[in-house]
């Protein structure tokens, strides 16, 4: 997986950590499992402090199709915060 998901190592205005999901074509291509295992993963990297402050997800639309970058929203719809 070539940069599904990028720590930005920026924060919100909360404090949180900010996630993005870069620009891409093939959002549809990757297995919703391993798209999961990942947000899992990086969700696991802040500390328990920041985590509490919750996370800010920027999703890059720029050049792909609704249905697309559908997995990536719905993953956010379905994963329940750490």
């Amino acid at each position: 997986m070539c940069f599904t998901c990028l720590p930005a190592g920026g924060r919100d205005k909360r404090g949180g950590p900010i996630l993005t999901f870069p620009a891409r074509t093939n959002h549809d291509r990757i297995k919703q499992e391993d798209l999961s295992r990942l947000v899992t993963y990086l969700s696991t990297v802040p500390s328990e402090d920041v985590r509490a402050r919750g996370f800010t997800v920027v999703v890059d639309m720029r050049g792909s199709k609704w249905d697309s970058v559908k997995p990536v929203v719905c993953l956010g719809l379905s994963t329940p915060p750490s």
